[in-house]
């Protein structure tokens, strides 16, 4: 483990390692994550900036408001935790292969800009979060909002057994296309949309 003081921030090409850091706001920069990498953040508002994370890597970037922001794809069972914060998660292509976001409470955003897909997996906590992904929805993809008045985009088609559950609250899930090959809604209580 590399350990980081708290507030600095590191850059590095390629990070195939395990960083810790102080509670602080602290900021990670990388071209790749990957290769069985941890990074853990701790409190504080962190941000991690990166063009790919894949590899089993693990990101956790524990409380307060945290920002992570991937220009390019989240795959191969890569997993990012945000803890309690307003936090917001962006991918600038997809989400595949078994990678996971799961977000603690708060007002979350989770932005994906392409395709969810291969079993991805996307999970927020309690609060008024907002889930986006730009085109399909497909190939056991998941998404389940805890309780609160969150909104569910997704821009083209939902299929291929893709889920969404959201749970207590007003919710709005939008499809801007169609749902089919056995694609699934739930929501839970509340005056929820589904358009």
């Amino acid at each position: 483990t590399v350990p980081v003081v708290a507030g600095e921030t590191v850059n590095e090409n390629e990070i195939t390692n395990e960083i810790e850091t102080g509670s602080g706001a602290d900021s990670i920069i990388a071209r790749n994550i990957k290769g069985q990498a941890e990074i853990d953040t701790n409190a504080g508002d962190d941000t991690i900036q990166a063009r790919e994370i894949k590899d089993n890597v693990e990101i956790n970037t524990g409380s307060d408001d945290d920002t992570i922001t991937v220009t390019n794809n989240v795959s191969n069972q890569a997993k990012l935790y945000t803890e309690e914060g307003n936090d917001t998660i962006t991918i600038g292509n997809d989400l595949k292969d078994n990678a996971l976001i799961e977000t603690g409470s708060g007002n979350d955003t989770v932005s994906v800009t392409h395709d969810m897909k291969n079993q991805a997996k996307i999970y927020t906590e309690e609060g008024n979060d907002t889930v986006s992904v730009g085109n399909d929805m497909k190939e056991n993809a998941y998404i389940e909002t805890g309780d609160g008045a969150d909104i569910v985009n997704v821009g083209h088609d939902m299929k291929n057994q893709s889920e969404i559950k959201t749970g207590e609250g007003d919710d709005i899930v939008n499809i801007g296309n169609k749902m089919k090959n056995d694609a699934e809604i739930n929501t839970g209580s509340g005056d929820d949309i589904v358009t």
